[in-house]
């Protein structure tokens, strides 16, 4: 090496042998080839070494590769805004993705509901009953599946109720046989949905189902996540009116742990639970024709927000707690067989995204 070149710092003589060794590469694939490239090519060593002795000859020419080596090394405050820009837009992009595919599921859900709604009136206008609520000889007439002798059997009251196999077990939440069974067999033999339920066994207890069988008993939800409609009523005998709901709700297990009843369980993100519900009712959890409850036959929680347990009560409420599908912090509790005002979906929790809720529908 030269002396200017040993006597330049460690960082100038990096910056100049790599600005060197980069000449010397172009020269290598010059054409058509000049003296210059062919000294180089010659002897490598040589004509390297007198370049950077040339360069550490020339301070402005030291300075230039400095600059220009250290631009090389780091962003500009340019380069970096492009970069934040590109990776906003990224984000941007997969949030806004991810929004749209939630609003997807949510009007899809929605829907859904209302066409079912729309078949429940066509079958109601034709045969004169609701579906699953036909009654015999008009069921077999018809050539529907024969309805029971017991209530909730096929009884015509309007309420849509399963049975227990007993004149005693009819209830809004029997899943398993009854009304509540019968009621897509009724729809689908009608052909008012596109789905197909055919089990040609009105009452008798299936046994435990659950897995991929659950869809011979029930329609797979739109908002998919393992969610199905199901059907249910409010029982009658209490002070409020009885009311026929659909359900949306994640289903375990049907006639498992419980005999005739169906394992369900919230499984809505709460984002778009209150997002189905403000768009087609009021947003709000316990109020209006979208309401975050679900039929479950135990435990019977009371919509008193005290967090105690009472058996008259057959409307479930999603749990009151922020990290659940409601939000129940600063309200006063309110007396027994009252709605609670001022409850709120929980969507300032992880934005929610937790999939804590279930809904109903009343039927339209």
């Amino acid at each position: 090496m030269g002396t200017r070149f040993n006597a330049l710092s460690k960082a100038e003589q990096t910056a100049i042998a790599a600005y060197v060794s980069a000449e010397y590469d172009k020269l290598l694939f010059q054409q058509p080839t000049t003296y210059v490239s062919m000294n180089a090519q010659a002897d490598p060593e040589h004509w390297q070494n007198g370049m950077r002795e040339l360069i550490a000859s020339d301070p402005k020419r030291v300075w230039e590769i400095m600059e220009t080596a250290h631009t090389k090394n780091g962003f500009t405050l340019i380069e970096m805004s492009v970069v934040l820009v590109i990776i906003g837009l990224i984000v941007g992009a997969v949030l806004v993705g991810q929004s749209m595919i939630a609003a997807a599921g949510a009007r899809a859900q929605i829907s859904q509901i209302e066409k079912y709604n729309q078949a429940v009136n066509t079958f109601r206008g034709k045969y004169g009953y609701l579906p699953g609520d036909i009654k015999d000889p008009d069921a077999s007439m018809f050539g529907f599946l024969a309805r029971g002798p017991q209530p909730g059997e096929g009884d015509g009251n309007g309420t849509i109720a399963g049975n227990a196999n007993s004149a005693l077990a009819v209830g809004g939440l029997v899943q398993v046989m009854g009304e509540t069974r019968l009621f897509w067999e009724d729809l689908s033999q009608a052909g008012l949905i596109p789905e197909t339920f055919s089990s040609g066994r009105a009452n008798n207890n299936p046994g435990p189902v659950s897995g991929s069988a659950l869809s011979q008993w029930f329609p797979p939800a739109k908002i998919g996540q393992g969610n199905y409609v199901y059907v249910w009523s409010s029982d009658p005998g209490y002070p409020w009116p009885t009311v026929n709901y659909f359900g949306v709700g994640a289903i375990t297990g049907l006639g498992a742990t419980i005999p005739y009843y169906s394992a369900i369980t919230p499984n809505i993100p709460v984002s778009q639970a209150f997002a189905i519900d403000s768009k087609i009712d009021d947003g709000k959890p316990y109020s209006g024709h979208v309401i975050a409850v679900y039929g479950q036959e135990t435990p019977y929680i009371a919509f008193d927000n005290s967090g105690t347990s009472n058996s008259q009560y057959w409307w479930l409420a999603n749990s009151g707690t922020p990290t659940s599908c409601t939000d129940n912090s600063g309200v006063a509790n309110v007396s027994p067989y009252t709605t609670p005002s001022g409850w709120r979906y929980s969507i300032g929790v992880n934005s929610g995204s937790g999939p804590n809720c279930a809904l109903s529908f009343p039927f339209q």
